[in-house]
This record gives structure tokens, sequence and C-alpha cells, in this order.
């Protein structure tokens, strides 16, 4: 679990991003955000690539203002 401090003013930094790999070959992400009074929530969505068969490595990297936050990965099984 990543915390962020109760200043989110960097939130918008173009340094803050989640860069999405699929067997280690990064892959484009779109964002998508809703400002709502005092808040910004953001996601991002990828779509994996067309046709993967059998055991995958699915990594996603989360940086705050440029900084690394975090790694999450996964082992995902396509049939």
């Amino acid at each position: 679990m990543t915390v962020h401090p109760g200043d989110t003013s960097g939130i918008d930094n173009p340094g803050t991003r989640v860069d999405f790999y699929t067997d280690g070959v990064l892959q484009t992400a779109v964002e998508i955000g809703v400002t709502l009074p005092g808040v910004r929530f953001r996601r991002w969505e990828v779509q994996v690539p067309a046709g993967l068969m059998g055991s995958h490595t699915l990594e996603a990297r989360f940086y705050g203002e440029g900084v690394l936050m975090g790694v999450h990965t996964a082992t995902m099984i396509f049939s």
C-alpha cells in the first residue's frame, strides 16, 4: 500500500503515472481523470496484446512526481 502525503498538489504532475508491462514490454496506457471539488481521481486503462496464450507476467509500476513508489506483478494464464 502506498501512502501519499496530505498535500496532493503534485498529483497533476506529469511524473505521476502508472506504467504497465506485459512480459517486460511497455504497453500503452490511457489515463482517465475526474475532478470533483477538492479531489482528483485518476485511473489508467491498458489492453494486453491480442492473442496471448499460456502464462504471462503483468506488471504495474506506480510513479509519484517521477519517483517510483511501488511495483505490482501478477502472472496470468490465457487460454
